[in-house]
């Protein structure tokens, strides 16, 4: 028994900000180098109201409308995010009362972000795969607006706020999540979090205090503090071995693969993975310049793009791969 994606739908909060935009706001970010090295042109950003939970409602309410799923089919909610609406319970336990789900639906978080998606995967086919569950639907949503400083340059710049839904089907043919790879190296954890707001150091009014770093962005340690060149130099050093390594355990080289589908971090990583590789552009799947780095909605926004766009035909053979948070990566396989 293995476990393959049926549909992907994914939603935008509707206020759409550019490049021109930031600079309005701030006139005297000078955003040519750094729009360069992201990639990005414009993104999409939650209003002061909207949680991730709504875009999650959002895009469940086009996923029902729009496949002929009905609420009751589903078997399992897997929610990914890492910007929930409280504390405790979860986003999955709030989304489930906003429709008509059975009571013995097995609903549940995961707290990743980039690699998110690649680890819900594994952890939805392993239960369809065990008949714990006949489907499983992956929710991403996460809102790092919320969690960005509105003078920090290097982030406000990059991330965008997106929410999807992933309906996976049991299967018995080729099709599904042949193979996957998960790691973690924690001891990276310092290169992109919040310092501030958990249980370890809580908000208080130090916490709350801007300073401004040496590139000049301006933040306090409650807002996301990132080491974007570490970071990036983390990715390079990392993941084009993880990568050789996974396809080289399926006997598999680079050519063998139809399409790539990375988590978009940036264009600077998208480019650095692309030439370690030696991808060819037209395997090389791309669109942060329309929505930034959507966290754990980057994959599933890109492969719901690929698939509409005859990007992906039944038949191919993709790698996803995600990496961030944590620090944390992982890739999956899958066969369409």
């Amino acid at each position: 028994m293995n476990a393959k994606i049926k549909n992907i739908y994914y939603y935008l909060p509707k206020r759409l900000v550019t490049n021109k935009d930031l600079i309005a706001e701030n006139p005297m970010w000078d955003l040519s180098s750094v729009a360069k090295n992201t990639g990005v042109e414009q993104r999409y950003f939650a209003e002061e109201g909207e949680t991730a939970l709504d875009l999650s409602v959002g895009a469940c309410k086009k996923f029902f409308k729009e496949s002929g799923v009905e609420p009751l089919q589903i078997d399992c909610i897997l929610y990914c995010s890492q910007t929930h609406d409280y504390v405790m319970p979860g986003n999955s336990a709030l989304l489930h009362r906003h429709f008509d789900f059975r009571m013995d639906v097995m609903a549940f978080d995961i707290t990743l972000a980039c690699s998110g998606y690649v680890y819900a995967l594994t952890i939805a086919k392993s239960l369809i795969a065990s008949s714990v569950v006949r489907n499983v639907i992956i929710v991403t949503a996460d809102t790092y607006s919320k969690l960005i400083h509105k003078r920090d340059r290097s982030t406000r710049s990059l991330f965008g706020d997106a929410a999807s839904v992933t309906y996976l089907v049991a299967c018995n043919d080729e099709q599904g999540i042949i193979a996957q790879s998960l790691a973690t190296e924690g001891k990276f954890y310092k290169k992109f979090y919040v310092p501030a707001g958990g249980f370890r150091n809580p908000k208080s009014e130090s916490t709350s205090q801007d300073y401004i770093d040496n590139a000049g962005n301006m933040r306090s340690d409650e807002n996301i503090l990132m080491d974007g060149v570490g970071i990036w130099n983390f990715i390079r050093s990392k993941v084009p071995e993880h990568l050789f390594n996974f396809l080289d355990s399926r006997q598999l080289k680079i050519k063998d693969i139809d399409l790539f589908v990375f988590h978009q971090a940036s264009a600077l990583t998208l480019d650095s993975l692309q030439k370690a590789l030696k991808i060819p552009d037209e395997r090389m799947f791309r669109n942060i310049h329309k929505y930034g780095n959507t966290v754990s909605s980057s994959i599933p926004l890109a492969l719901s793009e690929a698939i509409h766009e005859g990007y992906i035909m039944k038949g191919n053979l993709i790698l996803v791969s995600g990496f961030g948070v944590g620090l944390s990566y992982g890739s999956a396989l899958i066969q369409f």
